[in-house]
């Protein structure tokens, strides 16, 4: 029986060769589409599951009435595991930021690395392997290191690295570190994206002091015994910090460690690369390309049904029930399914290094992975329910004689069902259309809008180490250049790079007051072009501005409540003086948040090299080339040795929109296929339904009728399903794009235009497909279709 039902599926796809080629290209198509996302979506949910304690690890967030924190004190996580029984381990883990790149060398040679500071106890935490070196043991010395095997081989080759030591740079001050440990390279599924490991007390070396209640440094990670209440482990923690430090009124909050990738996105001072909406968006997308793949099918094999009619007839006047049916077409759908499988495994392997060069991933197709094997068989088994349900269960049901007489149904009857999958399948296109242009329009808004400073021509020059002695020489010998406008020092203008105080008082300061700190010079407002609300910026000719003036920007002004700022007396880390400026508004971070109070500082002498990690240089917009080979050979006259490493700052602020940037491109490809896919479905039904009424066109054509007229008789119903789609994706289309623009809290306006776009882009393909068809059989000679009546 099997036997016999195999060969019939298979001469059955013969049979009709050209619709079963249509059915297992966009099955294949929709599946490797769905395969790709849904190897993007297992990746993005895999982090951090491989630590052995992952279901009871944890990280503590600071809750300051809503607003939450990643960082905390360093003398949380040992009072937590001294207090709290709940608390098995727990460890500080203060990865520094980008814009604080040590220089480490060895043997001459040298790089910029990300860097960590932490304690033992983190490796009892994470199952991070140790290649050489004792977790216990290796980082009892300050100034001992632990580096991954890429840093090995980067460095020491073939050697041992063991015993070794670096020099490292960082500040203007040189240390140097003995290799203790290596570990295997990290995985790429991990939110820890350090290769180099210091003890935390590495810091105290340059007299910073982390030891105190009052300062937030770190990010606390903490393992419990078994599974735990959470909320009662919240309120316990908030009362360890409650019995040592009652100065700042705010609770702890605890995060999952599996969840930390992707929920992550919006808390401060903590730095992930997922986004839990991006892998619901995603997913959608996957479900909806296969499901117009699966409709594609459906509408054939039904439109096919009167061509089987007589077949379905006489089984069932030999005896075949209907339950023996179902399982006949449920099995061809499953064969048809497996074939486009195969196809679809084949243009998944060809389409993945894209993926990965656009989602920034390395996936592979590992096909001894028991997870993708599940995802595999899950896939074929769904899919094949899904596009074989209606067939199995429409061809199934016809009445024995009806099927005989080829009279199976009223016409609009017969047609009903296909023109309703057909609407869905161009609501889903044109949803996912719509969806595309307004992710294109909100990025071509956020490079274009009016940032509060001109970041075009301005190149950011990376620092390593002190140059303090030889920066004024350097910046005379740049602005001897005519196509050089301006030279600045500086901290990164971006929040990721920043830090944030609420050690700032004024006479009248009511209730908590949080504010960002920008370290310039008197040069950044010319610079970047930064406009004057009222008062001056930092100026040479004064000599106190360097000692006992601020400058402030409007947002900090509005929530001091200073109606006339300029003159109001102002400390800021101990420092007294009076604000002298306040400049308007401008966003030094990205358009997700709105402009946050600011206030600029200049750092003491003993504090530049800490706080300036950046000289910004503007350039002439027409010389770009010629002035950064310029400032190239002006930097290696007065620091030999030391690397140029340099980045526009107009690039440093797309890296802030990456995700978004990505979800837009990728959006933009699978919005093409899910329009080709069913662009597929049309064609083949428009094929089938010409076909059925060659004779029809021949005597319309004998009657005079001309090709236009024959095209515009195909096109016209296809006109109004288009349509409807279109009214029916717009609403839905709407509500999840105006959600997604929530996210930002500058974005463009929803208007009527994409929608618009989107409806007539589906509309053109449509008929493009359909009359394509239209015409080739209007151009046919009509003799061929009435040769024999």
């Amino acid at each position: 029986m099997l036997k016999n039902r195999i060969k019939t599926a298979f001469r059955n796809l013969v049979k009709h060769k050209r619709f079963s080629l249509l059915n297992i290209l966009g099955l294949a198509i929709g599946l490797a589409c769905f395969l790709l996302i849904m190897l993007w979506v297992q990746d993005e949910l895999s982090y951090d599951s491989f630590h052995t304690h992952a279901d009871e690890t944890y990280v503590v967030f600071r809750n300051d009435n809503g607003r939450i924190g990643g960082v905390t004190t360093r003398l949380l996580a040992p009072a937590l595991k001294t207090d709290l029984p709940e608390v098995v381990e727990a460890a500080a883990y203060v990865p520094l930021p980008e814009s604080f790149k040590p220089y480490i060398e060895y043997d001459g040679v040298g790089f910029e690395e990300n860097i960590a500071l932490t304690e033992p106890a983190f490796f009892h935490i994470f199952s991070f392997d140790f290649v050489k070196g004792d977790p216990g043991s290796a980082l009892e010395d300050p100034n001992s290191v632990i580096i991954t095997e890429r840093m090995r081989q980067k460095y020491f080759g073939h050697q041992s690295a063991i015993g070794k030591s670096l020099t490292l740079t960082l500040g203007g001050r040189e240390a140097l570190l003995q290799i203790t440990g290596v570990l295997e390279n990290l995985p790429h599924n991990t939110h820890i994206r350090r290769d180099f490991f210091l003890p935390i007390d590495f810091i105290k070396a340059y007299g910073v002091n982390w030891d105190t209640w009052s300062n937030y440094p770190a990010h606390t990670y903490i393992q419990t015994q078994g599974a735990i209440d959470q909320s009662s482990l919240e309120a316990k923690a908030t009362e360890v910090k409650q019995g040592n430090f009652t100065e700042e009124n705010f609770s702890y909050t605890i995060m999952p460690l599996e969840k930390i990738h992707l929920h992550a996105t919006n808390i401060e001072f903590f730095v992930t690369t997922g986004n839990i909406r991006y892998v619901y968006i995603f997913s959608a997308i996957a479900a909806i390309i296969l499901l117009i793949a699966c409709m594609n099918y459906m509408n054939l094999s039904t439109a096919l049904s009167l061509r089987r009619s007589r077949e379905i007839g006489i089984k069932k006047v030999l005896g075949a029930g209907r339950s023996d049916l179902i399982r006949q077409y449920f099995g061809e759908t499953f064969l048809l399914t497996t074939i486009s499988l195969l196809g679809a495994i084949a243009l998944a392997s060809l389409l993945l290094p894209t993926l990965n060069r656009l989602a920034g991933k390395s996936l592979t197709l590992n096909f001894f992975d028991g997870q993708f094997l599940v995802m595999i068989f899950s896939t074929i088994l769904v899919t094949s329910i899904i596009a074989g349900s209606y067939p199995a269960l429409f061809l199934s049901g016809f009445q024995p004689m009806q099927a005989l007489r080829e009279r199976l149904f009223r016409g609009s009857q017969r047609h009903g069902m296909r023109q309703g999958l057909i609407v869905f399948q161009f609501a889903l296109s044109i949803g996912i259309i719509v969806a595309t242009i307004t992710v294109m329009n909100q990025m071509h808004f956020i490079r274009n809008t009016d940032l509060g400073y001109e970041k075009e021509n301005v190149v950011a020059l990376s620092l390593k180490d002190d140059i303090m002695e030889q920066y004024d020489a350097f910046k005379n010998r740049l602005q001897s250049n005519p196509d050089i406008q301006g030279v600045t020092l500086s901290e990164p203008v971006n929040a990721a790079a920043l830090g944030k105080t609420e050690g700032v008082s004024w006479p009248g300061k009511e209730g908590k007051f949080s504010v960002w700190l920008l370290h310039a010079d008197y040069d950044f407002a010319q610079t970047f072009k930064v406009d004057m609300e009222d008062g001056r910026f930092y100026s040479e000719e004064y000599s106190s501005d360097a000692t006992n003036a601020f400058v402030i920007n409007e947002s900090a002004a509005n929530e001091m409540g200073l109606k006339s700022p300029v003159g109001t007396p102002l400390t800021v880390w101990g420092r007294e003086g009076s604000i002298i400026g306040v400049t308007e508004n401008f966003h030094f971070a990205s358009l997700h948040n709105t402009v946050e109070p600011l206030i600029f500082r200049i750092p003491d002498p003993d504090e530049a090299p800490m706080f300036y990690r950046q000289i910004s240089v503007r350039l002439s917009p027409n010389s770009l080339r010629e002035s950064l080979t310029f400032i190239r050979g002006t930097w290696n006259s007065f620091f030999p040795g030391r690397p140029f490493d340099y980045q526009f700052v107009d690039d440093q602020l797309n890296a802030s929109y990456t995700a978004e940037i990505r979800m837009g491109t990728l959006f933009r490809y699978f919005s093409f296929l899910a329009v080709f896919i069913a662009c597929l479905g049309l064609y083949g039904l428009t094929a089938f339904t010409i076909e059925q009424k060659q004779k029809d066109i021949g005597v319309r054509k004998v009657l005079g009728a001309s090709v236009p007229d024959i095209a515009v008789l195909f096109s016209r119903s296809y006109v109004w399903l288009i349509l409807i789609a279109s009214i029916i994706a717009w609403p839905v289309a709407w509500y999840a794009m105006r959600r997604w623009l929530q996210n930002f809290a500058y974005h463009i306006d929803l208007t009527i235009w994409p929608f618009l776009l989107a409806g007539t882009t589906a509309l053109v393909i449509a008929l493009l497909t359909v009359s394509w068809q239209a015409v080739r059989a209007a151009t046919a000679n009509p003799v061929e279709s009435l040769r024999y009546e």
